[in-house]
């Protein structure tokens, strides 16, 4: 029983270690932020997705999948 008690309160300290002050999280936000302006620009389509227009259409494909390995 004392052994659960002392687990019981590691894992009180170490949330406490790992929790975040409110000033860091505002700083993540803003990283996040820029970095999704930042991917959603460069996602956008631009001239080299013209090269693809050659594939556009209807598409027929035969795929085959195990779900096991083959032993």
């Amino acid at each position: 029983m004392k052994n659960i008690y002392s687990l019981v309160l590691a894992c009180l300290l170490a949330g406490s270690i790992f929790a975040q002050k409110k000033e860091e999280v505002k700083t993540v936000d803003g990283a996040m932020d820029d970095m999704m302006k930042k991917w959603t620009e460069m996602a956008a389509p631009n001239e080299n997705h013209k090269l693809l227009d050659a594939f556009v259409g209807t598409w027929d494909a035969v795929t085959t999948m195990w779900m096991q390995g083959p032993d």
